[in-house]
């Protein structure tokens, strides 16, 4: 157990939101600049932009950075891919972009599913396709899956049925190939040896170094995290993460926090941000950020329940009948708080933003919260490619 009570701090519940959303990149317009140097930084400073396949919507990774450089769009991403080879893509706790800098604290897994793969079995058919698969992008080139043509049928997988699918995707979390760009969504792979920079470090982080690098990138995105934020979806060593952040409090470099109302014995965050806490959060007159399910700022549910008071629960992954608030509904922030949530979709043929319902949540006016939302729809959906928009109905949580 950390204790330092000489370097801790206490934090009121609007402290630890404005630190939150500062550190997250929503507290003002364009935090990290502008076109593809300020995608480049927001990634950076994140650490991971998670991506996913839904598109009812443009789909979360554009969705995140779209939130925090005004001027995004895909083809920037790309560019940091494939042109800058400034991000990869690779498993943080999901499927996501990271900044090359990260790059070595990804061996390990990869060094882990060298030996247990992460999706399939080890069978002598999957050997023997992971070698012609190897061979065969090493001699053509960077490829696709669709290139792979024929094969033996290892059962379905996500929709695909020939092994090479497998393969490619066990071979990628091993770090035997990397993802060199892609073609619309699918994507094209290469040897890792054409696709990252000369100037990476590819060097095995120490268990000790991982875990720092885990605490400081959580802190860094989250403003305020506690042990379990740092571990997200992932397995840290409790006795080494306590050391870790000890040496940390002792070098002055984070601090242990207390937050006001909510019953936690742990959370840290650094020490030069919480001596420059934003004052306010937001004009009342801002218009409304619309965040994609996977943002950061939503990613820890109970986090966002403790600290702002909002339950939020992502609903595609819900049978139909048991849904509240609508297949894919977006959360909605505006004055430092969450004010609702919109059940939306882009209607690309007719260029058309559906908003089905907007979901306004309790103590919040819904003339308030329709003045802060509707001014930020217009750029909502342009960005999704839409002309027009339209709500059909608002309705109290």
């Amino acid at each position: 157990m950390v204790k330092s009570p000489a370097r801790s701090v206490s934090l009121s519940i609007a402290e630890a939101r404005r630190l939150a959303l500062d550190a997250l990149g929503l507290l003002r317009r364009d935090p990290f600049g502008r076109g593809w140097r300020g995608t480049l930084r927001a990634i950076e400073h994140l650490g991971f932009i998670q991506l996913d396949t839904i598109s009812v919507v443009e789909r979360a990774h554009h969705h995140q950075l779209w939130s925090r450089v005004s001027n995004y769009r895909p083809e920037l991403l790309d560019r940091l891919l494939t042109r800058e080879r400034a991000v990869f893509e690779y498993w943080s706790h999901a499927a996501a972009y990271l900044p090359m800098s990260s790059y070595r604290f990804c061996l390990p897994r990869m060094r882990r599913h060298a030996d247990k793969l992460h999706w399939s079995s080890h069978t002598p058919e999957l050997e023997k396709a992971m070698r012609r698969v190897l061979d065969r992008i090493r001699i053509d080139g960077p490829l696709q899956a669709r290139d792979f043509e024929g094969g033996p049928d290892a059962g379905d997988f996500w929709g695909f049925s020939k092994i090479e699918r497998r393969v490619l995707h066990e071979l990628f979390m091993r770090g035997d190939v990397m993802i060199a760009g892609r073609a619309g969504f699918s994507k094209i792979f290469d040897l890792p040896e054409r696709v990252l920079p000369d100037s990476v470090d590819r060097s095995m982080p120490t268990d000790a170094e991982m875990i720092r690098y885990r605490v400081r990138e959580a802190i860094r995105a989250q403003g305020v995290a506690t042990p379990d934020q740092m571990g997200h979806q992932r397995s840290l060593d409790r006795r080494l993460l306590d050391q870790v952040l000890v040496g940390l409090i002792e070098s002055n470099e984070v601090r242990e926090v207390t937050i006001e109302g909510i019953d936690r014995t742990r959370s840290f965050a650094f020490a030069d941000a919480l001596e420059k806490i934003p004052r306010s959060p937001s004009r009342a007159s801002d218009p409304a950020r619309i965040l994609s399910p996977f943002d950061a700022g939503v990613i820890h549910r109970k986090r966002v329940r403790e600290i702002f008071g909002f339950e939020y629960q992502i609903e595609c992954y819900t049978p139909a009948p048991k849904r509240k608030h609508g297949y894919f509904s977006l959360p909605v922030l505006a004055g430092g708080r969450f004010i609702g949530r919109i059940d939306a979709k882009a209607d690309r043929p007719q260029r058309r933003l559906i908003v089905r319902n907007f979901v306004v949540e309790p103590g919040v006016k819904i003339t308030d919260a329709r003045a802060a939302l509707d001014p930020a729809l217009p750029e909502f959906a342009a960005f999704n490619g839409c002309d027009t928009w339209s709500v059909a109905r608002t309705t109290r949580h």
